[in-house]
Order: C-alpha cells, then structure tokens, then sequence
C-alpha cells in the first residue's frame, strides 16, 4: 500500500521519516537529501535502492555496496520485498517501515510497556542487563554487576570471539560513583555507538538504550524483561547534524604536518576529523594543490590515502571536470606499478581521491638518505616507473608529473607510482613559474612544455630521463645550471652526462640519458617501458632491449609521423655493440649455408659421375 514511511531509529537523523512513495535512493552520493542519511560514513557512495513496484509492493535492493545491506539483520544479495515493521540497516543506520501514522499494525506493548513517548527506566541498584538482540550471540544476556569488558580476547563474560569485527577489547560498562550504568569506548577500531552516537567518552546508559559494538547489537533491559520492540520507542527529535569542519584545527602533532604549517601552507584537517566516508588520522604529505592524510575507510574499516584538493582548485570548474573524467580512467588501470584508486569524487566542496595506502618510502626520501643509487637498483627502479608509465599513456592519458615524491618504494622495492594525470592542468604550459602550474617545479619538465607546444607521452618519457639521472647521481640533471632560471636549462643546454658526475658508472648510461632527454621528442624512446629496459641493459642486468614499442594511445599518442621516423642517429654503445655482434651472426650462418651448398654440389656431382659409368 502506499504511503509508507522509513523511520530512522538509530543514526545521524535519528526520528526522521523519511517518505518512499517515489522510491529512494541510499548513499553518500545520493540525488535526494533524505538518502543521504545525514551523511552516514559507512554507507557507499550508491548503497541500496528502494522501488515500488506495478502491484504497489516495495522492494530493497543492495547496489554493490561495501559492507551490505540488512533487512532483518539478513544481508540480502538480490531485491527484497518490504513489508511494515521491517528492519533495514545500512552502514550505521537503522530504519524501520511503518505506516504514514509512525505506528506498526497489529504489534502492540509488551504487558509492563511505558506510554508513547516516554523511556522505561530502573533504579541504580536494579538488575539490569545487556541482550544480544542482533550477532552471532543472538540471545546472549550479560550480567551487569560490577563491569563488564567487551571483546573478541578479553578474559570473562563479554567475550564474543565470533565477532570479527570487534577489536580485541573494544568497550567497558561499569558503574559510576552514583551507580549508574555507563559505557566507554576502549580505543577500538571502528568505534561504540549508543542509539546511533559515536561514544567519546564515559556516556551514561538507560533501560533501552541500543548499543552497537563491531557486529553485535545489545539493549539495555531489566533483568529477565523483554527488550523493547523498536516500534515502541518512539525517537526524540531528529538530532541537529555534526558541527562542520573548523576551518582553523588545532596544530597537528605529525611531524610532516608541523612543518607544512610553518611553511605556510593552508592547515590540515585534525585527526578524528569524518570526509568521504574515511576518518583522518595524520598528514602524510602535502603540496600547494593538495593534502595527503593518512585515514581509515570505515564502510571497509581499511587504512587509505586519502588526498584532498585544496579548495582554491576544487571551485575550478574545468579542473573539477577533468578531474572526474581522468579519475574514472585511472580507476579503470590495473596494473601492479600503478596506484589502486578505491574511490573519488566530491564531498563537502572538496575533490577527494581515496587510494591503498603504501607502507614503505618514496625515492625522494631514499635519494635523501643515501645519495645515489646502486646502478642495478637504480635500474630495476626506473623499469618498474616505465612500466607503470606505459599503462597510463595506454589508456589515453599523461602522468605530467613524474618526480621522486610520485614513485613510493613498498617492500623489495616494489614501485607504486602515483599522483598521475590528477590534479595537474595540461592548459597550463605556457608560463615558467606560474604558481599552481604543472611547471611550478622545473627539475623535471620537457622542453616542449616550456614552450608552450603540444605535449604526448614522450614528455613523460623525458621526465622519467631526469628521474633515471636523480637516481644514479643523487642530483637533478641541471642542478649545477647558472645561466638563468633552471627551466631554460632544459630547453637550451645539452642533456648532462651521469658518467661526469659519477666515472664509476658504465658508459652506457651516458647514452640512454642522452636519448631519453633529447631536445627533439622524436629523438627520445618510442615508450617509457623502452627507456626502462635500455637502462637495465646498461646497468648489466638485461643482455638486449627487445623490439620497439610504442603503446600510447588518445591524448597520450605520439603522432604518427614521428612513431614513422627512422631512430635517433645517436644510438647507445649498447645498442651497437648489439648491432655488430648480429652482422657477426648473420656472417658467420651465411658461410655455413654456402658451405653447405658446395657440399650438396660435390655430392651431386659425384653421383652424376657414377651414374654415366653405369
């Protein structure tokens, strides 16, 4: 029948009705206010959809969300049919539908109920308890004598090992001086909620208060009673929605905080701090387009990245545009020197990224600490940034940033590459120190981008040169440069010899940093993956490149007269030694197939003979 309504009756909006005769959408990024639930952080960006259908029947869809969607604490994996007094739960809200009235036909007041509207309560002394009324330990009552420590490892009655999404101890309920009963969270991992509300402290209970720690749903009952049905305690007033943001936190604690903050830069978030879906916990890093936090996702209670766009550049409307379409492309690219993106979009005003989180360092930081690099190490390195590199530039975008803080070191030094194509203005190419432009820094930018000239994927192939003489020095290329500012170098001084800075290298390298940083893009590598495998050969740790490749495509692409050209005249060390050794080769098969026809001719001749004697 139609006039339905979803009461809330634990979350932000706690009491609201929210109305479903059209249908509802649920989710961070729903259309309508009312299914975005107060901006609930566990639920996903689309989470569940209610429809009603030809007959007039609702039904509740899950639409792929991260942690489920509950009709009757059943997680359900195809549409539902909904029927008055059922319970749906989606991220930490509850809901129950109920008629137009608020009220649940044909369920009724337990005998000893409280009138509508008021809270059953207990003297101190009372025995209360604590019932499981939803989890693995459904029907489970506690004791609440003196305290009771809720866990998957405690020792005692609150042990619910079951549950997995308890911390090994999560809450305390234990008596105050004036013996009322109260609850506290024990620093646990996704958090204790009362009715809904986070706990940040000690927080007083009453009878039929809704407690809910990891999976496990408990009410708070007198001893032996029956628990209050949700259709009979009727919520206060919606509760009015959390502060916003402070625009001025508090100092953060983190290092790398303090410094940016006595750099001048905008201040970060403070930890505990709830955007898109994740809670802050610490900077990371941060720049003059963005902040990079250390964060938990909640909907997967998950450590991330999350990445903000400072606000200044999230108000831009074409660079919020690109950014939406070059964030959906990164998503798609999977590949294992490439940065997993979980989620992006828009919260609050801002444009975040949420991306894994790498345990480990970056080479910026390993260049820092010991100078240059290994050459094999090195080279290793800079195949893996190719690599990643090639998959970027195939699926039709520019990375426009490669640099030392962009390549994260994990365990083994496995390479992640990250920061590629977001956050970066390909429009703004044609100044050399345009703050906030993609050349801000020049250590590493193509001569064509100070020019102002089209740019593709040899670009990048450029930068990722640079990169591969940072690492093998332990300096950028023209950091010794003191003709005029250092982007000029790039475009009028030759490319810097490794070997001069460092004779212990092997030669060959001179000649793979010559081509990858040639003046003329059509001088450099077809492919980022090429230049990674022409500096393992140099290194030694590869005996021959492989053929050419070039795999770009869309904005990426290399124009097809310059994939078309011959190969740069200056080609490595190498690279001829190679050529010389297959002009051996192909000598040395020719004398032995001559050799062998001349055999072939004195056999015949021989049996030609024999034959006329016949």
């Amino acid at each position: 029948m139609a006039g339905e309504q979803l009461w809330v009756t634990e979350g932000e909006e706690r009491g609201k009705a929210l109305s479903v005769d059209a249908g509802l959408m649920i989710g961070r990024a729903a259309p309508d206010e009312d299914g975005r639930l107060g901006g609930d952080p566990e639920i996903s960006r689309a989470h569940a959809r209610i429809s009603r259908g030809v007959d007039g029947a609702l039904t509740i869809e899950d639409l792929g969300s991260a942690n489920g969607t509950f009709v009757n604490d059943e997680r359900i994996d195809a549409p539902r049919t909904l029927e008055l007094g059922d319970v749906v739960r989606v991220g930490r809200t509850v809901l129950q539908l109920r008629d137009r009235s608020g009220a649940v036909p044909g369920r009724t007041l337990p005998p000893g109920g409280t009138p509508a509207g008021e809270r059953p309560s207990l003297p101190a002394e009372a025995d209360e308890e604590l019932l499981v009324t939803a989890g693995e330990a459904e029907g489970r009552r506690f004791a609440l004598k003196e305290e009771l420590v809720i866990g998957r490892a405690v020792s005692g009655e609150g042990m619910l090992s079951d549950d997995n999404e308890l911390s090994r101890r999560h809450a305390r309920v234990a008596r105050d001086e004036r013996g009322r009963l109260t609850i506290e969270d024990l620093d646990s991992a996704n958090g204790t909620f009362v009715n809904g509300e986070r706990v940040r402290g000690p927080q007083a209970l009453r009878t039929g208060d809704s407690i809910r720690v990891g999976s496990t749903t408990l009410q708070l009952t007198g001893a032996g009673q029956t628990p209050v049905p949700p259709a009979a305690v009727i919520a206060p007033a919606a509760t009015p929605p959390p502060a916003a943001i402070p625009s001025a936190p508090q100092r953060s604690e983190t290092p790398a905080a303090r410094a940016a903050e006595e750099e001048g830069f905008p201040a970060a978030l403070p930890p505990g701090s709830l955007i898109a879906g994740c809670r802050i916990e610490e900077v990371i890093s941060r720049g003059d387009m963005a902040v990079v936090y250390r964060a938990e996702e909640l909907a997967l209670q998950r450590p991330v990245a999350l990445k903000l766009i400072h606000p200044e550049r999230s108000g831009e409307e074409r660079f919020r545009e690109r950014f939406r379409r070059e964030s959906k492309v990164a998503a798609a690219i999977d590949h294992p020197n490439v940065i997993p993106i979980f989620d992006a979009g828009t919260e609050g005003g801002l444009l975040f990224l949420t991306m894994r989180l790498v345990e480990g360092t970056d080479m910026r930081a390993l260049i820092a600490a010991e100078g240059r690099i290994e050459p094999r190490r090195a080279a290793r390195i800079i195949r893996q940034v190719g690599a990643a590199l090639d998959a970027v530039h195939a699926h039709g975008m520019l990375h426009r940033d490669v640099k030392p803080s962009n390549v994260l070191l994990a365990r083994q030094d496995h390479v992640y590459l990250s920061d590629f194509g977001l956050a970066k203005r390909a429009e703004e190419v044609g100044g050399l120190t345009r703050h906030g432009s993609i050349i801000a820094k020049a250590d590493y930018v193509a001569p064509e981008q100070i020019l102002g000239e089209s740019v593709d994927a040899r670009s990048d192939i450029y930068a990722l040169g640079c990169l591969l003489f940072e690492t093998l020095t332990g300096q950028p290329p023209f950091a010794g440069w003191r003709e005029g500012p250092e982007a000029l170098a790039h475009v009028n001084a030759p490319p810097p010899s490794p070997v001069e800075l460092c004779p212990g290298l092997p030669r060959e390298f001179d000649d793979v940093v010559q081509r990858a940083m040639a003046k003329d893009p059509g001088e450099r590598y077809p492919s980022a993956g090429e230049l990674g495998k022409a500096a393992l050969v140099a290194a030694g740790g590869l005996r021959q490149a492989g053929p050419r490749s070039v795999v770009a495509t869309g904005e990426a692409a290399v124009p097809a007269d310059a994939q078309a050209s011959d190969a740069p005249a200056a080609t490595s060390r190498a690279a001829t030694a190679e050529s010389a050794a297959t002009d051996r080769s192909e000598k040395l098969r020719w004398a032995i197939a001559l050799a062998g026809l001349a055999l072939v001719a004195v056999g015949m001749v021989a049996a030609l003979v024999g034959i006329s004697s016949l």
